[in-house]
C-alpha cells in the first residue's frame, strides 16, 4: 500500500534534501468497511514509515456529519514537521451529482478549521505556511476544493517569492490547469481514486478529472511543476481492479544534473 516516490526539485533548499511526506487522501470514512479500525490501521502504517511530514488531501469522511467521529483518530499521526490538510468535495457535501449545489447543513470553513485543529492537523484553505531551517524556506500551500471551484491559487501562492520552493496540497488535480500552477514546484492531489477500475492498455474506465489518462494517478509534469496524484487510501464503493489503494511516501531531493529528468 505504501508507494515510495522520489521527486527532485531544482528550487528545493539543500537543507530539505531527503524530506519525506506521507500522503493520505480519500479515506471516505463512515462506511462499515471504512470505520475506526481501518483508520487506526492506516495511522499505524503511516507512523511506521516515520515521515517528516504528513499531507491529508481531503475526503477524510464520506459524509461531513461523520467528521467528529473520525477526524480525532488522525491525532495519533506522528510527523515532526507537521500534519497539513486541505478540504475535499465531501467535506463540503458535494457529490458527483451535486457539484455546484450548496448543502444547507455543511460545516463552514471556520467550523472545519476547529475540527481539524482539535485533531492536531493544520488546515490550509487558500493559504500557505512556511517551514524554515537554517535560514532556508519551504512553503506548504493548500487550496480549498477545486472540484467545487472553491480554490484560489492566487491567494495561496501568488504573493510568495518566486525563487522559493513551494509544495501545494489540493484535493483535485484539476488545479494544475490554473496558470499560476507553474509557480509551484510540486502539487500533491487525490480525488480520482486512480479510476478504481483500470483496464490493461486502456487505463481507467472513468476518472473524475479533466485529463484522466495524464492525471488519473501517479507522477506527471506541467511546465516546471510536478504533479503527483494518489490513487487514494479508501473509497466510497469498495471495488478496485488493477488500481490498489496507496499511501504515497514522497521523498524530496535537491535536483542536480544527474537526478533531474525535467518536465515530461
Amino acid at each position: 500500500m505504501v508507494e515510495r516516490v522520489e521527486i527532485a526539485l531544482p528550487r528545493l533548499p539543500e537543507v530539505f534534501d531527503g524530506l519525506s511526506i506521507a500522503v493520505i487522501s480519500d479515506l471516505h470514512a463512515g462506511f462499515p468497511w471504512r470505520g475506526a479500525r481501518a483508520l487506526r490501521s492506516l495511522v499505524g502504517l503511516v507512523n511506521a514509515e516515520r515521515p517528516h511530514m504528513v499531507a491529508v488531501l481531503g475526503d477524510v469522511v464520506h459524509w461531513h456529519r461523520a467528521a467528529p467521529c473520525y477526524l480525532p483518530l488522525l491525532r495519533e499521526l506522528e510527523a515532526p514537521r507537521g500534519v497539513y490538510a486541505c478540504l475535499g468535495n465531501h467535506e463540503h457535501g458535494h457529490r458527483w451529482y451535486s457539484q455546484y449545489l450548496e448543502p444547507l447543513d455543511a460545516p463552514t470553513v471556520e467550523q472545519w478549521r476547529t475540527l481539524y485543529h482539535q485533531a492536531g492537523l493544520r488546515l490550509l484553505v487558500n493559504e500557505a505556511v512556511v517551514v524554515e531551517q537554517n535560514g532556508a524556506r519551504l512553503w506548504i500551500g493548500g487550496v480549498d476544493d477545486p472540484y467545487g471551484r472553491r480554490d484560489d491559487l492566487k491567494a495561496t501562492v501568488g504573493h510568495l517569492p518566486r525563487e522559493d520552493c513551494k509544495i501545494l496540497l489540493a484535493h483535485s488535480p484539476d488545479v494544475a490547469d490554473d496558470a499560476l500552477a507553474c509557480q509551484v514546484d510540486l502539487i500533491l492531489a487525490g480525488h480520482t481514486h486512480g479510476g478504481q477500475v483500470r483496464l490493461p492498455g486502456l487505463g481507467p474506465i472513468h476518472c473524475s478529472c479533466r485529463r484522466p489518462r495524464e492525471r488519473g494517478a501517479g507522477l506527471s509534469a506541467i511546465c516546471d511543476t510536478y504533479l503527483y496524484v494518489s490513487r487514494g487510501a479508501g473509497e466510497g464503493v469498495p471495488i478496485r481492479v488493477n488500481c490498489p489503494r496507496e499511501v504515497p511516501l514522497v521523498t524530496l531531493r535537491k535536483a542536480t544534473t544527474g537526478n533531474n529528468p525535467g518536465p515530461r
